[in-house]
C-alpha cells in the first residue's frame, strides 16, 4: 500500500471516528455491561481496549490532517524567543 492509498483509508476511519463522537458527544468512556455475565463482562472489557486505541489513533488522524500553519526558518527574536521569520508564530519555551 502506497502513502495516497493509506491516507484514504484513513480519511475514512477518521470519518467513522468522528460519527462516533458526534452521536455520544465524546468517545465513549464506559462500555456498559451485565454484570451477572462474565462473557459480557469480557467483551466490556476487551471494547474499553479498543476504544482506548482508538481515542489514540484518532488524536494522530487530527495530528496529520490538521493543516500546516505556518512554514519557514527559525530566527532569533531580540527577546531570545525564535520564530518562524516572515510570520507571528514564536515559540515560548
Amino acid at each position: 500500500m502506497n502513502t495516497k492509498e493509506a491516507y484514504k483509508h484513513f480519511e475514512k476511519l477518521n470519518y467513522i471516528l468522528n460519527e462516533m463522537e458526534d452521536r455520544y458527544g465524546n468517545m465513549p468512556e464506559e462500555i456498559e455491561c451485565n454484570y451477572d455475565e462474565p462473557e459480557d463482562q469480557y467483551k466490556a472489557r476487551m471494547a474499553q481496549d479498543i476504544l482506548d486505541k482508538l481515542r489514540d489513533a484518532k488524536r494522530q488522524l487530527e495530528w496529520i490532517f490538521s493543516p500546516i500553519l505556518a512554514e519557514g526558518f527559525l530566527v532569533k527574536r531580540t527577546d531570545g524567543r525564535y520564530e518562524i521569520a516572515g510570520t507571528d508564530f514564536y515559540f515560548t519555551s
